[in-house]
């Protein structure tokens, strides 16, 4: 039983890491908000609503996320420290490549959005109902997602430096998202192996 309990307690830690490394993927690729000028009344008006709503995004990501971090374990379990990744992930988490040939674009998008899909809905399902069969689905579309994000970095990277650039924000974006994604299947791989059933 004390194994168990173990298991699950590494869970925890997985899909709070992952959840920290998300928000800080989306703080990377959407940046910090800034009050934006304009040519005139309107266009200002505008760049402040947007940097409003900029803040209260942030906000309400870091918020969520800090609830699940120091909730007490008696009211969030492991299962449930899934959800602040999966809620950024679900807004925040999709990556695109684009490689000079437009079907294998449209292949690998194709692939890669069908395991977006998977991870969501069985995510969000595998919470409520915690169904060990979506759990195992989520985390294998997890790793099949992680590796499409690996991939296509390599990819993007071989021809960055084909053209002599190099995005240093990039990379530690891409990462996070990589590793995030790569903490989510352990905890639910490990979740669905588990035995105890309980959080």
């Amino acid at each position: 039983m004390a194994s168990s309990n173990k298991k699950i307690s590494w869970v925890h830690i997985f899909f709070l890491i992952a959840g920290l490394l998300l928000v800080i993927y989306y703080l990377l690729t959407e940046g910090v908000p800034s009050v934006s000028g304009g040519k005139n009344f309107f266009e200002s008006v505008a760049g402040v609503i947007e940097f409003v709503a900029a803040i209260v995004i942030i906000i309400i990501v870091i918020g969520f996320y800090c609830y699940y971090l120091f909730s007490p374990d008696a009211s969030v379990g492991a299962t449930k420290a899934l959800a602040p990744a999966l809620l950024v992930f679900t807004l925040f988490g999709t990556y695109s490549m684009e490689l000079g040939n437009d079907t294998a674009n449209r292949i690998i998008t194709s692939l890669a959005d069908v395991c977006f899909t998977l991870i969501v809905l069985c995510g969000f399902t595998f919470i409520f109902l915690r169904k060990k069969v979506l759990g195992t689905i989520f985390a294998w579309a997890c790793l099949v997602y992680a590796i499409f994000v690996g991939v296509s970095y390599l990819a993007l990277m071989i021809m960055a430096a084909i053209d002599g650039s190099f995005d240093v924000k990039f990379l530690f974006s891409t990462m996070c998202l990589f590793f995030a994604l790569g903490l989510m299947f352990a905890g639910g791989y490990r979740i669905c192996r588990s035995k105890a059933w309980t959080d």
